[in-house]
């Protein structure tokens, strides 16, 4: 049976056994809130001997429990490099639970993050959805919550595979790495220990060898946002860094003194200050690396959908999962992911200079700073020569049908798993008419 851009209706306790093993490449769900809402579906029987609706439990233990044996089920049909999002939120206590007083939060997510790694999942990260367009609350004795959770787990932490950075070579066997072959495997570089004089830990060689291979453990590409906007002040700085000034007035004016540079650029091959802002400038107008490493706060608004779900989370937070953790290539005959490689360069950004302590070795030329630039990207390649094909991200709690709909927006393919049959034709209808108007495969 072909899973693909499918939604199976059904209990995910076992719906999950019967996928074919390591057959998605990612798991993004948000379920059932505890003591939320009920969602009028079949009452499922637990291992703890409870009977009813996921978030109805009696219990946050018994809640937490169950929902841990959900993601454990999913092992079986995820990819050992696949990774697993749960986006959940915390609920109040209306009445003295066990030892959680009234109007406490609960605290759900840190006790299903705990019972987590307890139970050998690895969590890489607690992102915070923050809602900037939260419905405000009537609560005159707290503050208006305006944030979710969105954790995100891999399998483990082993080393799965390695990718050449140089060449792109994708494999699963850890390669020969220093021991291979010089300009492809490994590259010479000077040693930090003595730059360069030579010292025990280069064995007097003064450089030492790096490999261009890089182990893996899970599937995750890098996102990236804008600079700050304070940016140009780290600018300011290296410029001011790179004057003399001759009084202390002239420099609380932040007036440069008028002056020859103390620093020979020319002459060591370094950039000037006004080359520096201009290649930082450059680099973050660059396609292939616009910005900084994404942060974990993320500011999405929440959205709207006409259909009976009371439960959407916004398109646009799906697509930031997908991005980051569905590939865009998969091999269709190891089914293993193409990983996106960034070409980079180093350039010197401040001359070298005479040490004033007589005691350091380092030359004029190797107390060159450094900095790494990006110049394009490529992608890596298992060798199979065989047929690209999209990731398939799996739901499975899927409701109204977001993350299909986020996952075809974005050229990948999507498996949902909903145990009510209502939402499961409300998501088909929502896709069906999305798809119809021409918002989707719009990438593929």
């Amino acid at each position: 049976m072909n899973y693909r851009n499918q939604i199976l209706q059904g209990n995910s306790l076992d719906l999950l056994p019967t996928l074919p093993e390591n057959s998605v490449d990612t798991i993004f769900t948000s379920p059932p809130y505890w003591g939320l809402r009920e969602y009028e579906t079949k009452e499922v029987d637990w291992a703890n001997g409870w009977t009813g609706e996921l978030g109805r439990e009696p219990t946050p233990a018994m809640y937490t429990e169950n929902l841990c044996k959900i993601m454990d089920a999913t092992r079986h049909a995820l990819k050992p490099e696949g990774s697993l999002w749960v986006n959940l939120d915390d609920s109040m206590a209306k009445k003295k639970l066990d030892k959680v007083s009234r109007k406490s939060l609960v605290g759900i997510p840190a006790r299903f993050q705990i019972a987590m790694i307890e139970r050998g999942w690895v969590c890489r990260n607690m992102i915070i959805w923050h809602k900037p367009d939260v419905k405000p609350e009537s609560a005159t004795d707290r503050y208006t919550r305006d944030y979710e959770h969105l954790f995100l787990f891999s399998q483990d932490n082993k080393t799965l595979f390695w990718v050449n950075s140089v060449t792109g070579q994708f494999v699963t066997k850890q390669p020969l790495g220093i021991q291979g072959i010089e300009d492809s495997d490994w590259r010479w570089v000077t040693c930090r220990g003595c730059w360069g004089k030579g010292c025990n830990k280069c064995k007097d060689l003064g450089k030492k060898k790096r490999t261009y291979w890089e182990g893996k453990d899970y599937y995750f590409e890098q996102q990236f946002e804008a600079y700050a906007p304070n940016s140009d002040v780290s600018y300011r700085k290296i410029i001011r860094a790179m004057k003399q000034y001759d009084t202390k007035e002239p420099y609380k004016d932040n007036m440069p003194y008028a002056g020859v540079s103390l620093k020979d650029y020319e002459g060591t091959g370094a950039e000037t200050p006004k080359d520096v802002k201009n290649r930082i400038l450059q680099s973050m107008a660059n396609d292939a690396r616009p910005g900084r490493n994404k942060r974990t706060v993320w500011s999405i608004h929440c959205e709207n959908y006409k259909g009976a779900h009371f439960a959407v989370f916004p398109i646009k937070l799906a697509e930031a999962v997908i991005k980051a953790a569905c590939p865009r290539y998969v091999c269709s005959g190891c089914g293993k992911p193409r990983l996106k490689l960034y070409n980079t360069k180093s350039v010197a950004t401040r001359p070298g200079k005479e040490s004033k302590y007589p005691s350091e070795i380092r030359s004029e030329t190797l107390r060159k700073r450094t900095v790494r630039i990006v110049e394009g990207a490529t992608y890596s390649d298992c060798g199979c020569k065989m047929k690209w094909e999209p990731g398939v991200i799996m739901d499975l709690f899927f409701g109204s049908g977001t993350v299909g709909v986020a996952a075809l927006n974005l050229g990948r393919q999507y498996l949902g798993l909903e145990l009510n049959p209502k939402f499961v034709k409300l998501a088909e209808e929502r896709i069906t008419e999305e798809t119809k108007q021409g918002r989707l495969l719009k990438h593929i």
